[in-house]
């Protein structure tokens, strides 16, 4: 299931890239069209093919959950090791502080922040400022739990004696810590990506994601909300379940799979 999963994403990452190059155009003519064999899957207000659209902005939304998970999983990466170095007493108040943090409604200031962007901002500044936003709201779970993970790291022997040996914290991270932080990397990777992509295509049906002249999922959605909506026009949602399902079935440790099976 995990390499099914792997080759589902991997289909809808290049997704534009296998239907033919004709459908990039539009078509002027065949305005809100039905399938046809020229548009499988209709056209747009705009004669826009929706099937190249709707696996352009899959592309998009993807490579851009996947960006910034990466930022999210590496800034909670380190926030997590120099937690981890405060001990107790700073524990004590950092503690409390990522909890505060996580529990806040951040999203209102997304849709703040988003609402109040200049219209003249283009659709790539748009796109970088959503992400960056989202990103920024993904870090503290992955730092509490490698915060976690680098305590009971330094309470091992070998690190007791690297510690003895005068190893600085960077060399420490880099040479014993960051084997063992892989894994949870990995796992907050996999489990920020699909929050994002859902985070975004959120925003997207409220008209505050990325905008219709750089398609995204989120973009893609709206066409559901349009009077008239027809049913092929749900392709984005499909997209969208197969890939938050897709990630979450790459996500499962291996023993998972073999006890179901």
């Amino acid at each position: 299931m995990r390499r099914l999963a792997s080759l589902l994403l991997l289909l809808l990452a290049a997704g534009p890239l296998l239907v033919p190059e004709r459908l990039a155009e539009e078509d002027r003519e065949a305005v809100r069209s039905a399938p046809t064999g020229e548009h499988p899957l209709g056209t747009d207000a705009l004669g826009r093919d929706n099937l190249y659209r709707y696996l352009r902005g899959m592309r998009m939304s993807l490579s851009g959950a996947c960006a910034a998970a990466v930022v999210a999983t590496g800034i909670g990466l380190l926030a997590g090791f120099l937690l981890s170095r405060l001990g107790r007493a700073g524990m004590a108040f950092w503690g409390p502080a990522l909890d505060t943090f996580q529990s806040m409604p951040w999203y209102l200031l997304v849709f703040l922040v988003r609402a109040w962007t200049p219209l003249d901002t283009g659709p790539e500044q748009l796109t970088v400022i959503l992400f960056t936003m989202l990103a920024a709201l993904g870090w503290a779970p992955p730092a509490r739990t490698v915060a976690a993970a680098c305590r009971q790291l330094r309470q091992e022997p070998w690190a007791a004696f690297a510690r003895a040996s005068g190893m600085g914290g960077a060399q420490m991270f880099r040479r014993h810590y960051w084997p063992h932080l892989v894994p949870l990397a990995r796992v907050h990777f996999l489990m920020l990506t699909p929050a994002i992509l859902l985070a975004e295509s959120s925003l997207g049906l409220l008209g505050l994601g990325v905008p219709d002249s750089a398609p995204s999922l989120g973009s893609s959605l709206t066409d559901l909300l349009q009077p008239g909506a027809r049913w092929w026009e749900a392709a984005p949602l499909l997209l969208l379940l197969t890939a938050v399902l897709s990630l979450q079935t790459i996500s499962r440790r291996p023993t998972d799979e073999s006890k179901r099976t």
